[in-house]
């Protein structure tokens, strides 16, 4: 049997839409079966920042700040002017307010100051749907103190989280004569601490570790920086600081250098040992300052008299000889004996040695005297 024309057409159509619609579903399934991309980094999830985000944990974020006595606070209610005041909290920890008298803030966040005003008004029929704004107008009741060798020694509010760098950057910074090893003082009684910190290690070598967040109560004291002590033969004898890591060598440069009488050679250093006993000794010019150090730059001469043309006093130069210190002295006299010669020589311990007929070939050294001799005959 022969279909109709029109028949044959409709029948062609529903089975192209069969068709298209399997192909579609054949692509849906597969696109569920197929694995989902991950989300990119930053896109996939947000989440509030924490204290341990920003910070170290347990740190108080300041929004989180605690109001205390002492702290001013800005308060408005939403469409009622009048309630408007500035209040400062008591030692009590409250604050008087219009209509509600004195309500107790102290401990509290600005937050939980904002609902428990908005509560008391509602519950005192003075505001239906009060809508309260706390703000703080001064910090008073968390502060440290900062003494000592600083830019602008005072008490500081701690409005938030607040690192010692941050507040020494508030202090206007550590003056010149100020150490590096600064102390905190944290607590009182049985439970106090006693923090030094190496500026230093802190800031120059990256140990952030160091950079500490302060705390309530804190006393920053930044003390003087140690010294040394320099005189004899330098240009600009004194006093300077104790540079980290300073050497003898340096310290000489601080001081000017060495006056034309003085040598790097004839230096020698007066320190307290462990025991507070003060020892001498011959200092080298790579050798470490160390606190209350005393530099002394001593002449770079030797005496000579006796039976010489010229007695008296003249520098030494490197290996310089006897014989070349007699040259130095006009040479023996008629009655002077040129080969033989009398040194007297300061030992190590500071003690006078006396040391008879050198050849003249040995090397005169700062502070010798050389006496020259008689002949017998």
């Amino acid at each position: 049997m022969k279909m109709p024309g029109h028949f044959r057409s409709y029948t062609a159509i529903l089975r192209q839409c069969l068709t298209a619609l399997t192909c579609c579903l054949f692509i849906l399934f597969i696109a569920l079966l197929s694995p989902q991309p991950a989300q990119a980094a930053g896109a996939a999830e947000s989440h509030p920042l924490t204290a341990g985000d920003v910070g170290e944990p347990g740190v108080t974020l300041a929004q989180d700040y605690r109001i205390g006595a002492g702290d001013t606070l800005k308060i408005a209610v939403y469409e009622n002017p009048d309630l408007a005041i500035e209040a400062r909290v008591l030692q009590t920890g409250q604050i008087r307010l219009p209509l509600i008298e004195m309500v107790a803030v102290s401990g509290l966040t600005v937050d939980q100051a904002e609902d428990l005003i908005a509560q008391k008004l509602k519950d005192g029929n003075f505001v239906v749907h009060p809508h309260v704004t706390v703000t703080i107008a001064s910090y008073r009741s968390q502060q440290v103190s900062v003494l000592g060798y600083v830019g602008k020694p005072g008490l500081y509010p701690l409005d938030k989280p607040t690192r010692l760098s941050e507040l020494l950057a508030q202090v206007g910074g550590i003056q010149p004569a100020g150490s590096d090893q600064l102390v905190i003082q944290r607590g009182e009684g049985e439970h106090r601490q006693h923090i030094t910190i190496d500026q230093n290690q802190a800031f120059l070598d990256g140990d952030l570790g160091k950079d500490l967040l302060v705390q309530s109560g804190d006393i920053l004291f930044v003390p003087k920086a140690p010294v040394y002590y320099i005189q004899g033969e330098v240009t600009r004898p004194g006093f300077s600081r104790v540079e980290r890591g300073m050497t003898v060598h340096q310290a000489l440069a601080a001081a000017g250098g060495v006056g034309p009488r003085g040598s790097e050679r004839a230096i020698r250093i007066k320190r307290h040992d462990a025991h507070g006993d003060l020892a001498v000794h011959v200092a080298a010019l790579d050798e470490l300052v160390q606190p209350d150090d005393v530099l002394i730059v001593d002449l770079w001469q030797f005496y000579i008299y006796g039976e010489v043309q010229r007695p008296g006093t003249y520098r030494v130069d490197p290996h310089l000889t006897l014989q070349q210190a007699l040259v130095l002295g006009g040479g023996a006299t008629a009655r002077g004996n040129n080969k033989s010669l009398r040194v007297y020589r300061k030992n190590a311990g500071g003690e006078t040695e006396v040391l008879e007929d050198l050849p003249l070939t040995g090397a005169v050294l700062p502070d010798d005297v050389v006496f020259v001799k008689e002949r017998l005959f």
